[in-house]
């Protein structure tokens, strides 16, 4: 048993005292956390602590004390000679340190439910170093020369830009729910790689809790690489936390060696400002010009995060010049200039917990400045059109904790819940006017031992004023899994399965479906349809392997395309593709994942097979949320 000796709740040190003050004792045994005002201690051992007298504490039980002592172990052989030390220390991380959570699902609420009704007192931020550090165990430091180095060039998310994204305020009472929503917003911020809040009972009142903000930043340095071959690639440099303030600078490069020399090289600068002022209003700020196109966008926008929000909305300004190929007929390039302006609002109706009414109003106006020739059957890619839309939906959603879903260690949030939704829409184009109707539905949850599921369709078409008909319609279906994680000594294994249907209703000419560019027969004719069926297998297993902070997880993903404008599931209209890849991850850093993947393309007669090695760092590591967003017209 280990004897501690503490001053206060924030340092832990063992030390000489002349007079000794009144003090407390506390016991934690082997496998427990111990939660002072803000710090978290996980002792090696069962361990005796004395604090002072009257300070506020709870013991925990640690989700990662079976895995620590494997670590341990590994380690206690390894300390045998220099070499296998200086191999240890960099090649594994404790598994307390990088988060290897074996628990299932678990709702993002439970840990606050013990607090419910009582009052928040004292709000505090407390920040863990960036590599090596944990929101689990404050009192994790970094060993490695490089992290330490990491840790000490980095600057943090300034502490008045992390209160402008908490919005829990003392005197309140406690809201589990309001809880685990903060600490979701907190993790989706760019700068913040995980966050945890916790909250201790009070000395003078136990009806009272501070509350502690723990975060950790990643480093906010990176660059995007998606690399298929030396003549056609893109490079991303980018600072996302300028000077502290989370402000997001990105710097982009193109190469198309196929183009004329004017155009081989091209340029983008994006910047980003995630939260103005506390008001939740997100502005994106682009200009693009590349062979492909330029393009100038302004965008700024609120969702409805969280049920207590009542407003939000958007508004969207762009200018695009470029080229337009047909599907049908890609050799056929027409050069357009285009203005975009849209504006919405919503408002939000709490009606239970986590039960709202959405409503929203949206105006869209696109005004081509340039472009070939039109009429009602030719070219309708190019018309002029203002649409003007009403949108009603009821959604019910809360959110699910978890781990090693699309990333290794941090937090990752999922949406439980249902929705449905109802939108019209009246459009005013060049030629006639049109009433557009879609319908909107979704499911998801988690199941225990079957995994996490989710459903949704969509049901949108245009009724044509003057003919009376129904046209340039869309029906779409997706379901998606992912199993449970599945252990065998060191390694984890995960199951995902997407479907996804898609049928057009009397689609007008230059609106089509389609398959990957990889998939034509030589003369860039790709196949085309008005139906289409997406199958996609996904097995990825997570590995124990760790590199200079890097982590590693193998992956096999097979898909399954039917694309037709008749016969849809017969064998000439059959299109599959294989894939195998590694994935490098390293959380702490901002552009995570390093992806390389190689694909086998399988096409019927008529089509070319095609293989393709790809390099990239585009990965979503975020799971599709279960959400009603501003209205629009579904994408065919």
């Amino acid at each position: 048993m280990s004897l501690i000796f503490t001053l206060n709740a924030g340092y832990l040190c063992a030390q000489k005292v002349k007079k000794t003050p009144v003090q407390d004792t506390v016991s934690v045994a082997e496998g427990y956390v111990l939660i002072l005002k803000d710090t978290f201690y996980t002792p090696e051992n069962d361990t005796l602590i004395i604090i002072e007298a009257g300070k506020t504490y709870n013991i925990r039980k640690s989700p990662y004390f079976k895995s620590d002592r494997f670590y341990d172990s590994l380690k206690s052989k390894a300390s045998r000679t220099q070499l296998t030390r200086k191999l240890f220390s960099l090649l594994f991380k404790s598994s307390s340190s990088e988060i290897t959570n074996k628990k299932p699902v678990t709702d993002a609420e439970s840990f606050y439910e013990p607090y419910k009704g009582k009052t928040y007192g004292e709000i505090r931020i407390k920040r863990v170093p960036i590599l090596e550090g944990s929101v689990r165990d404050t009192t994790k430091t970094a060993n490695s020369w490089y992290a330490k180095t990491m840790n000490k060039i980095h600057v943090n998310t300034r502490k008045k830009i992390i209160e402008e994204n908490i919005f829990i305020r003392s005197g309140k009472q406690v809201d589990p729910y309001e809880l685990a929503d903060n600490e979701r917003i907190l993790r989706q911020f760019r700068t913040i790689r995980d966050a945890k809040i916790y909250l201790s009972p009070s000395k003078d009142n136990p009806e009272i809790v501070d509350v502690t903000v723990v975060v950790q930043d990643v480093v906010s340095i990176g660059a995007n690489l998606d690399y298929t071959n030396p003549s056609d690639f893109s490079v991303d440099l980018y600072q996302r936390n300028m000077l502290g303030y989370a402000r997001d600078l990105q710097l982009s490069y193109f190469f198309n060696e196929f183009e004329k020399p004017e155009m081989k090289h091209g340029y983008g600068v994006g910047y980003r400002v995630p939260n103005f002022w506390g008001s939740f209003i997100q502005g994106d700020f682009l200009y693009e010009n590349n062979s492909m196109r330029e393009l100038l966008s302004a965008n700024l926008k609120r969702d409805f995060f969280t049920p207590e929000i009542k407003y939000g909305g958007g508004i969207i300004l762009s200018q695009l010049t470029a080229q337009y190929s047909p599907l049908d007929s890609p050799k056929a390039d027409y050069d357009f200039s285009r203005n975009e302006a849209t504006i919405w609002i919503g408002r939000s109706f709490q009606l239970l917990k986590r039960t709202n009414l959405i409503t929203q109003a949206r105006v869209s106006k696109i005004d081509f400045i340039r472009r070939p020739y039109i009429s009602e059957k030719e070219n309708r890619y190019f018309t002029n059109a203002d649409t003007y839309f009403l949108s009603m939906g009821l959604i019910n959603r809360t959110y699910a904790k978890s781990k090693l879903i699309r990333g290794f260690g941090r937090t990752e949030d999922i949406t439980k819940g249902s929705f449905i939704s109802a939108t019209y829409a009246y459009q005013q184009n060049e030629f006639y006017n049109r009433n557009y109707w879609e319908l909107d539905v979704g499911f998801a949850n988690y199941f225990k031992n079957v995994g996490y599921m989710s459903f949704t369709s969509a049901l949108g078409v245009f009724d044509n004023v003057m003919d009376n008909k129904w046209e340039d319609g869309a029906f779409r279906n997706s379901y998606r899994y992912f199993s449970p994680l599945l252990f065998s000594s060191k390694y984890s294994f995960r199951q995902f399965f997407d479907v996804e249907y898609t049928k057009g209703i009397n689609k007008l000419s230059e609106n089509f479906l389609t398959v990957a560019s990889q998939y034509d027969n030589g003369e860039e004719i790709r196949p085309l349809g008005d139906k289409k069926l997406n199958i996609a297998f996904e097995s990825v297993l997570f590995t124990p392997w760790y590199f200079y902070g890097c982590k590693f997880s193998l992956y096999n993903r097979n898909t399954f395309n039917w694309l037709s404008y008749d016969e849809l599931l017969s064998k000439r209209n059959y299109y599959a593709s294989a894939s195998i890849g590694l994935r490098v991850l390293n959380e702490s850093l901002v552009f995570p994942t390093i992806d390389f993947s190689f694909t086998f393309y399988n096409s019927p007669i008529g089509f070319t097979d095609s293989y393709q090695f790809r390099i990239s760092n585009n990965y979503n590591s975020s799971f599709r949320d279960l959400s009603i967003s501003r209205p629009e017209i579904i994408r065919f």
